[in-house]
């Protein structure tokens, strides 16, 4: 090489940084092993800027990250290993979507033999139906709220678990007002396990397409859940009403079993765990007393207080929940 050469061509003794991994992991599977870690690499470019390249193919796990970049017959296999592992997910969210969902119409056919079981009025019959749902709509963004404070997945276990306990409390009871706070119970497992079990869809499925497919048929099942209830009520009930509440045991712990295996916690980080019990409390005592208020219609007179009282005491129960606008955290 000649001076000009030399002069054109300057050697540099920088030498260029070695890539450096940055790891890019949701911190719903920082926990988790089997989900394993997404890197990029940090180069330089040709004209001195920094550039992020991503090298999401390159999937490791925790153990390959030691030793260096997967080959592409490792990161497909752990890419297959995550979708079976997120379609075994959604089979554990759909069954118990389908059993809360179920309980709501099981109950129809059953009616009259419970009511003649239990010895229940005409209108007491009706909170066999009206307790599960009242509680289950009143409490859900409550059991939202309390999901994304305390983890999806603990409080999904727990509504399962609470469900459960309802249902055998369903099935055992030898009295009308043992069956309708047994009822009750049950609502309030759904109103924890529903919203928590929605709130881990986007968590297993990142992807938009992905999350809307899964979103689709966890909706099917609920729907195929409600128009098949009076069908699975009309063959438990020629053996024994009882059985329609005994049916959700074994689901019951098929997901307690499961769900530890497939579905991973995951919580929204937010500065503020502020809980609106005002705002829970109201919401789930306006429709309630309305409800309750409808009922006695049916044995006092529209202007009576036994109608009128728990009618306009739900009305302004609902108006403040309206109207509820709980305060700002303080820092």
């Amino acid at each position: 090489m000649t001076v000009a050469d030399e002069r054109r061509f300057p050697k540099s003794n920088i030498a260029a940084p070695a890539p450096v991994p940055v790891t890019m992991m949701d911190r719903a599977h920082r926990n988790d092993p089997d989900h394993g870690a997404w890197w990029a690499s940090i180069s330089m470019e040709p004209d001195g800027r920094r550039g992020l390249t991503d090298v999401s193919q390159h999937r490791l796990t925790p153990s390959q990250g030691q030793r260096g970049a997967a080959q592409p017959g490792e990161a497909a296999e752990v890419a297959d290993r995550r979708r079976q592992r997120q379609r075994q997910a959604l089979v554990v969210l759909a069954a118990i979507q389908f059993m809360l969902v179920l309980d709501i119409a099981v109950v129809v056919v059953a009616l009259p033999k419970i009511q003649a079981d239990l010895h229940f009025s005409h209108a007491g019959s009706a909170w066999v139906i009206n307790g599960y749902v009242l509680m289950a709509g009143g409490f859900l963004l409550l059991g939202g709220r309390l999901s994304d404070i305390f983890g999806r997945r603990r409080l999904f276990l727990a509504g399962v678990l609470v469900f459960g306990v309802g249902s055998v409390l369903c099935g055992a009871a030898d009295s009308s007002s043992m069956l309708v706070a047994s009822r009750f119970v049950q609502g309030a497992g759904e109103a924890m396990a529903g919203p928590a079990g929605l709130g881990m869809i986007p968590v297993l499925f990142p992807d938009s397409r992905e999350r809307m497919r899964a979103l689709g048929l966890w909706f099917t099942v609920a729907g195929i859940a409600g128009a098949s209830g009076t069908v699975i009520s009309g063959a438990l009930t020629g053996v024994n009403w009882r059985w329609i509440f005994y049916i959700n045991i074994p689901v019951v712990v098929f997901a307690l079993v499961a769900v530890p295996r497939v579905l991973p916690e995951s919580r929204m980080a937010r500065e503020s765990h502020r809980i609106d019990l005002p705002g829970a409390v109201t919401a789930a005592a306006g429709p309630t007393a309305v409800v309750y208020g409808l009922l006695q219609a049916a044995r006092y007179s529209w202007g009576s207080w036994q109608v009128l009282v728990p009618l306009l005491g739900g009305s302004r129960c609902s108006r403040s929940w309206s109207r509820w606008k709980p305060a700002p955290p303080i820092r």
